[in-house]
């Protein structure tokens, strides 16, 4: 199964579908207001949004939505995961605990272990870029989040699943693979 996974980043723009191509998507927060994805991947808390940001979120119709925060339930009854946190941040020990999830600093780590999770042998980042990222573009943080996603590169890479960025312009292209439509 392949499995885009969709941020907000500014190479979001460069993702293209073509009718019939089997991708499942699963998007971050307010994926919506640029793409209806399959899932939805919120590991924040409601009041961390804008009001338009927290209704983009609100008015989603995914599949199922993912979050280890309870809040958002009431917004997805019946189309709710409440997902377990894997205990340390960045462990991998449980990755394929179903019952649990690995977490970093940031939703799209989360969304690719839900990918894997749901039985993706390839994911794909689209948007998930960091270059400008208001809270998560602050060195400290990005050597958190290089050494999450390198770490998560080879231990899929164990099992036989492909993890690609989509375009060179994102940070994280320096250390996983690029992979564009």
């Amino acid at each position: 199964m392949k499995v885009a996974v969709l941020g907000l980043g500014e190479t979001f723009q460069l993702f293209t579908r073509k009718s019939g191509d089997g991708i499942t998507t699963i998007g971050c927060n307010d994926i919506y207001k640029n793409y209806p994805a399959d899932y939805l991947v919120c590991v924040d808390p409601k009041r961390v949004f804008t009001p338009e940001r927290l209704k983009t979120i609100q008015e989603s119709t995914p599949r199922k939505m993912f979050s280890y925060l309870p809040e958002w339930e009431e917004n997805f009854i019946g189309h709710f995961k409440l997902i377990k946190r894997a205990s340390p941040r960045g462990s991998l020990k449980d990755i394929d605990d179903f019952n649990k999830v690995s977490y970093s600093i940031c939703s799209p780590y989360i969304a690719c272990i839900v990918a894997h999770q749901l039985g993706a042998d390839e994911i794909v980042m689209h948007g998930v870029d960091f270059n400008n990222h208001q809270a998560l573009s602050k060195p400290h943080k990005l050597a958190i989040i290089q050494r999450d996603f390198t770490n998560l590169y080879f231990e899929l890479k164990k099992r036989k699943v492909n993890l690609f960025v989509g375009s060179k312009e994102s940070f994280l292209s320096s250390f996983i693979p690029v992979k564009a439509n």
